[in-house]
């Protein structure tokens, strides 16, 4: 690796969760998915790195979680703030 290049590798460091490139992109078959819908996005380098130590420091206090978990309940929490702004209400799950 050029010497310019970032290592993508240490924004991963103690993340359970996180995708790496070379993960294969869908579950075997024989793997129950419990959500069954995915959203990409794009974020820089640095707004994922908070991302990660944001999901971690809420694991290491509840003693559980993970970074799609800590992502999901997030999303869904600031979803369903937006909506009720509008008065559209509760969503589901």
């Amino acid at each position: 690796m050029p010497k310019t290049a970032v290592d993508p590798a240490h924004l991963l460091r103690g993340t359970k969760g996180a995708t790496v490139r070379n993960m294969p992109r869908e579950l075997p078959k024989n793997i129950e998915r419990t959500y069954s819908e995915m959203l990409r996005f794009r974020v820089t380098p640095e707004h994922a790195a908070l991302i990660r130590q944001a999901a971690d420091s809420v694991a290491r206090r509840k003693g559980t979680g993970d970074l799609s978990a800590w992502v999901r309940e997030t999303l869904v929490a600031a979803a369903r703030k937006e909506l009720a702004k509008d008065g559209k209400g509760k969503s589901g799950d």
